[in-house]
């Protein structure tokens, strides 16, 4: 018995010893045979069975496996590059191969990018209103195809900065970001922009983006006083000016303007309560004249003073000023103006016309006293944008020196200013005027021997035979301030000038016969006057009735 039982566990052992030699042999293969991948690349993990020592391969570069080798069953990643290619598809073969020779494939095949011009955001809403530095948005556009933005024409508000996109992997899409810039919507009415993405070429695209831009609405701007206040407060915002201080006060304590009162000369009942005038100074406008400004229609007086870099603009009076008909006074200075436009005639009341300091290259052909027959003052001093040493050798840009550079000889000379006879104030100092002051000899306008008794005798000649007033020019004869020093101007001063009835009032030896001393006129030469008096005593000889108390006459 006991015999028995030690052979029992015997038997045991050795059948567990066949079942370990009989182990099942493992075949080589593999879990696919293909990988489809798109053009962006990627990974796919490959199952592999090998009983031994294998190895694996890719035939093309673009695709790598890891590992390349080992032993026995193990999971192989194949790695696949983005692809270059534009619609086309590409294919390559990884080989796993064991230690007997066998091999299996697996075929890779890639396809191309198709066109595309992608952007990231369908549509963009923008506000009405925010300050200069804030108005604009970018997108992303994502294409491997050259294309070009195309702003449809009417939407003048929204502008496209350049950009810089470089195709430089074949049809790999590259991601570049456009900025466009927006202007303020001061009109109560939405408006919408789509912009296209064109491409180069004439190309088929699997997928082109457009974008659509959407600005909100601007608050209705009402002929009353409400209205007054809401245009005020979006002027100075189109301006940069801060009107916070007044926010919740009445308007009569606004320091920027003043009310219409019942007691004002031309206040009619429909002016009650109404601004009459506004002034906005040292801002920061880059729009030039504020939409909102046409709403304010009692508006009488208007002061725009001192926009900062104001050279850099070159604006235009536009719409809004030639709607404000009851104008009378205009002060438009260092604000960046260069061109009247011609519905600014609209302003027939206009008296007072400021627009010194501002970037005009001549004095605008619209100022006539015809158009403005009420006008008694006029400012164009300073216009100079850019200071030369050298005007006939000079190699700046002629647009860009302004001073009314253009009236720079006989045949230009804005000689129709002296032809009006309205105006009380002329003054057109510190510019780039040149050529010779014409002698309006052949004026058909005279003096008279009527205007000689009306004034009581004191244009009367104590010397006929040096000048006679009588039968010579009648040139500016209400003029009581007359400045073109600091000129281009040459030749001799005419006589008009040099006995004129207010030349004493003009302050001739500041105001009027210095030309400028440190640059060369555009003949090359040194602008002046060559006979400008050295005192005024040939002056009150003619005429002494004008000659003051206190003038001693110089031996």
């Amino acid at each position: 018995m006991k015999k028995i039982l030690y052979i029992i566990p015997l038997l045991l052992i050795a059948g567990v010893s066949s079942c370990v030699s009989e182990k099942i042999p493992v075949e080589f293969g593999i879990d696919k045979t293909e990988i489809p991948m798109g053009p962006e690349g990627g990974s796919e993990t490959i199952h592999l069975e090998a009983e031994g020592k294998w190895i694996a391969n890719a035939d093309k570069p673009w695709v790598v496996v890891a590992p390349t080798n080992g032993i026995g069953t193990i999971d192989c990643e194949v790695k696949v590059d983005t692809t270059v290619l534009s619609g086309d598809s590409r294919e390559a073969i990884v080989r796993f191969i064991d230690e007997s020779g066998k091999s299996k494939d697996v075929k890779v095949t890639q396809l191309g990018y198709g066109n595309m011009i992608v952007v990231d955001k369908p549509e963009v809403l923008v506000p009405k209103y925010d300050e200069y530095k804030k108005r604009y948005f970018e997108v992303n556009v994502t294409a491997n195809v050259p294309f070009d933005v195309q702003i449809p024409g009417e939407a003048f508000w929204l502008t496209s900065k350049k950009f810089d996109f470089t195709l430089d992997r074949g049809a790999r899409p590259r991601t570049v970001k456009i900025r466009f810039d927006w202007e303020p919507n001061n009109r109560p009415q939405e408006r919408t922009a789509r912009v296209e993405f064109t491409p180069g070429t004439s190309l088929e695209l699997a997928r082109h983006d457009a974008l659509n831009v959407v600005q909100e609405q601007a608050d209705e701007i009402p002929d009353s006083r409400e209205g007054d206040s809401l245009a005020i407060i979006g002027a100075a915002r189109s301006l940069g000016c801060s009107i916070a201080k007044y926010e919740g006060e009445n308007l009569r304590n606004w320091e920027i303007l003043e009310i219409w009162e019942e007691d004002d000369e031309g206040f009619t009942e429909d002016c009650r309560g109404r601004v009459k005038s506004l002034a906005f100074s040292f801002f920061n406008t880059k729009d030039g004249i504020p939409y909102e400004i046409q709403f304010l229609s009692k508006l009488e007086n208007l002061v725009l003073f001192s926009n900062g870099n104001h050279f850099l603009y070159r604006f235009h009076s536009g719409e809004y000023l030639a709607k404000l008909e009851r104008l009378k006074s205009l002060q438009c200075f260092a604000l960046g103006l260069a061109y009247l436009d011609d519905d600014f005639k609209n302003l027939k009341n206009l008296e007072t016309l400021i627009l010194g300091a501002n970037n005009f290259d001549e004095i605008p052909s619209i100022l006539t006293p015809q158009n403005f027959p009420k006008l008694k003052k006029l400012d164009f001093a300073g216009c100079r944008n850019t200071i030369v040493n050298d005007l006939a050798n000079t190699t700046a840009d002629l647009s860009d020196l302004c001073g009314l550079y253009k009236h720079k000889d006989n045949a230009t000379f804005p000689r129709w200013l002296f032809e009006w006879d309205n105006l009380e104030y002329l003054r057109l100092s510190y510019n780039y005027i040149g050529g010779e002051i014409p002698d309006m000899k052949d004026y058909p306008k005279k003096w008279t021997e009527e205007d000689i008794v009306a004034s009581k005798d004191t244009l009367r000649s104590a010397r006929p035979d040096v000048f006679n007033l009588v039968d010579t020019p009648k040139v500016l004869p209400n003029a009581k301030y007359f400045a073109i020093n600091l000129n281009m101007l040459t030749g001799e001063i005419p006589d008009w000038i040099l006995y004129h009835p207010h030349l004493m009032e003009w302050t001739p030896d500041l105001l009027v016969f210095p030309q400028e001393t440190e640059v060369m006129g555009w003949d090359g030469k040194l602008p002046g006057f060559t006979n400008v008096p050295q005192s005024p005593t040939y002056y009150y000889n003619v005429y002494p009735l004008k000659k003051p108390d206190y003038y001693e006459d110089e031996e």
